[in-house]
Formats: structure tokens, sequence, C-alpha cells
């Protein structure tokens, strides 16, 4: 049985934050961390996340047989083989090949918490899958919300109390910080809102964030259906040498 497990969450991106010898998962649920999960499922080798578009197409440039995915303010540039939608990939096109990815949020964040013990990234999709995988390691975990732009984002947020709910759900005595209970409370008067947290009122909430409510205007509408399924995938990425892998 795992227990005492100390568990702290970053609601939206610091300069500093200290990881070392902690369990960080990764969230950035509209849309990297969603779409890196996809990508994995339907048969990428590895997701290579670069933070600048140069080092991307640089990247590229060195490996011609890799797949160039991202996007900037939503949308991909011209040049890049997929945007950062998780529906763009299928399986006959994408098995066992190489995928960089560059994203406004997700991708640079991984920067920050490069040492890490571990790395994982989550959404909603592998919600289950990725707590159990990081509660394993015994390790204090942080949950890292991307946020959009520098700033709080509800949508991860959400996701991060829907894990915390999951680990305290799942294990006896965890160790929540402050922000990690605060975060439970948030989560309570949500469901209450909405009955219960399931696909449907995850869809509806990030509808109305603030991104999420950007993604719509740009006709990503089918994403943020995607990214509101809980447990979708048993796909834990896992941030090792530089790359993404199942």
């Amino acid at each position: 049985m795992i227990a005492n497990l100390r568990i702290d969450v970053c609601a939206y991106p610091q300069t500093d934050y200290d990881v070392l010898g902690r369990t960080v998962i990764l969230i950035d649920v509209l849309r990297a961390s969603t779409t890196i999960i996809s990508a994995l499922s339907q048969g990428i080798r590895s997701v290579i996340p670069v933070a600048t578009l140069g080092a991307a197409r640089r990247l590229k440039r060195d490996n011609p047989g890799y797949l160039l995915a991202g996007e900037r303010n939503g949308n991909p540039p011209d040049d890049f083989d997929f945007g950062n939608s998780p529906l763009a990939f299928k399986k006959q096109d994408i098995d066992h090949k190489e995928l960089i990815l560059t994203t406004t949020n997700g991708t640079h964040i991984l920067q920050k918490v490069i040492n890490a013990a571990h790395i994982y990234v989550g959404a909603f999709i592998n919600l289950d899958a990725v707590i159990i995988r990081a509660a394993e390691q015994g390790l204090p975990i942080s949950l890292i919300c991307a946020g959009n732009n520098g700033e709080f984002s509800a949508e991860d947020a959400l996701c991060a109390a829907a894990m915390l709910l999951g680990l305290n759900t799942k294990y006896d005595a965890l160790q929540l910080t402050d922000q990690a209970q605060w975060m439970l409370y948030a989560l309570r008067g949500i469901t209450n809102a909405y009955s219960e947290l399931q696909d449907q009122s995850i869809e509806s909430f990030m509808k109305q964030t603030e991104h999420g409510h950007h993604l719509s205007q740009l006709g990503y509408t089918m994403d943020i259906s995607f990214a509101s399924r809980i447990n979708h995938s048993t796909v834990v990425p896992d941030f090792v040498k530089g790359k993404l892998i199942k």
C-alpha cells in the first residue's frame, strides 16, 4: 500500500520551481498533453519537445525523416506536418516515426522541470494511468500546470484537481500542501455545480475557459471534446533522454 506521499501543485508557471527528487506530472490539457498522449497511442515512437520554432525547424532539417508538429496562437505554422490537434494523427501515416513538437505553453514549461527525478505527461484522457505511474515511484509528486501564456489556466487546474481527487481516493495518508488542499475544495465546488465530473461536464467547463473559447473560435471544438474524455488512454508519456516515450 502506497502511503504518506507528499503532493504539491503548481497552478501556473513560475520562474523557479524546485523539482529535485520529485516526480512531476506536466499538465497542458488544451492541447499539448492530450496531443502527446494521442500521438504515442497512435504509434509514434517518441515525441521530441522543443521550446522554439527555430529549434524545431533546425531539428527537422537535420533529421528529414522526423515529423514536425506544433502551433503558435493555436494554429500550425505553414511548413509543419501537423498542428497541435490530438485528432490529426492516423496510425498508417505515423507508425514508428519520431515527432518533433513545439507549442506555446506545454513544451516550453517542460524545460523548467528538467531536473525532476521523473517527468510524466498527464491529461484527462490518461488520468488514472498517470497518477498510478507517478505514485508507484514513491517520491513526492508535483502536478505542474502549463497555464496559458504565462497565466493561470482553469482547464489545467481542473485536471490537476481531478488528479488530486484520484490520488486521494486510491492511496492512504497523503500529505497535501495547502495549495493542493485548496484545489480539492475548488473541485468540490465545480462538481456540485455540474452534479458530477464526467466527460460532458468537463467539456462544458473547458469551452467556457479563456483558452477553450479561443480554440473554439479557431474551429477546434472537436479537440476540446476529445480532451474531455476521462481515462480514454492508458498511455503515460515518460520523458527519457530528451524524448517522450510510452
